[in-house]
């Protein structure tokens, strides 16, 4: 008389894997291919987000506004450490993420990224 309230005491002192005492139906759950990542460290993730931090460096810097700072002393001040810096931007602020082909710019993650557990 094999029960399942049986099957788990013996499971409670064995030293086997839990699913070998359970018919599962996922018998292939926890094998991964050979050659394939296991992490995302393994699958060249880190990679993939370091030349994305370098693409918006790069695009940052190519679309920096032109800024005019003023100093500005506050009213019946004479000590110039008190001075208020007040920046003001000539032209057009353009973020990188508002650009109409920024998807296009930024790396490929196919092009990082090994196939993940599969």
């Amino acid at each position: 008389m094999d029960k399942k309230h049986t099957r788990y005491m013996l499971q409670v002192f064995d030293q086997a894997p839990r699913a070998l005492h359970f018919n599962s139906t996922n018998t292939n759950k926890g094998i991964i291919s050979a050659g394939s990542a296991r992490t995302l460290s393994e699958c060249g993730f880190s990679e993939y987000r370091q030349a994305r931090v370098d693409k918006l460096r790069e695009l940052y810097e190519k679309h920096k506004p032109e800024i005019k700072k003023t100093w500005k002393l506050p009213k019946g001040e004479t000590d110039g450490r008190k001075a208020i810096v007040e920046e003001e931007i000539i032209g057009e602020d353009i973020s990188p993420f508002d650009l109409p082909d920024f998807e296009e710019q930024m790396p490929n993650w196919e092009d990082y990224v090994d196939k993940y557990g599969a």
